[in-house]
């Protein structure tokens, strides 16, 4: 059995296109404060968002939840994100944010693929004659 990738169970949830993704994404799991100040450090430095579009694309190929963590990990350890504006004003993508939509969007296709496996197996109608055919009647 395949597993879809996160980016497109996202797009799908979201009624986006691959091309969308990205910058909602990341509009999204940047720092509430962060999203008025960004577009302006990105006038000056066009690399700014080089940490956090790394981090965006590494989470649109997962699989699983569990493999989240790794991302993250080379997220925050990511050469760009020593500055001050990144690590003390928190200006960039918060991973605590990008987890909870992770987690989120990953379970709800989760339940989705466990509804389609509970499906209970067919019977076949010759086989329950028989069942209650050699059942033994309850004597009175």
């Amino acid at each position: 059995m395949s597993q879809i990738h996160f980016q497109e169970l996202y797009c799908e949830q979201h009624s986006l296109t691959p091309e969308q993704y990205s910058r909602h994404l990341r509009s999204r799991a940047l720092y509430p404060h962060a999203r008025i100040f960004v577009p302006i450090l990105t006038l000056f430095d066009s690399d700014y968002l080089a940490a956090d579009n790394d981090f965006v694309d590494d989470v649109a190929q997962l699989k699983r939840y569990n493999d989240f963590f790794s991302a993250s990990f080379q997220y925050i350890h990511h050469p760009v994100n020593r500055g001050f504006l990144r690590r003390r004003c928190r200006l960039r993508v918060s991973t605590e944010r990008m987890r909870r939509i992770v987690r989120h969007t990953l379970k709800a296709q989760a339940i989705v693929s466990t509804q389609e496996t509970m499906m209970p197996f067919p019977r076949d109608a010759s086989e329950t004659a028989k069942t209650s055919q050699n059942s033994p009647e309850k004597p009175v």
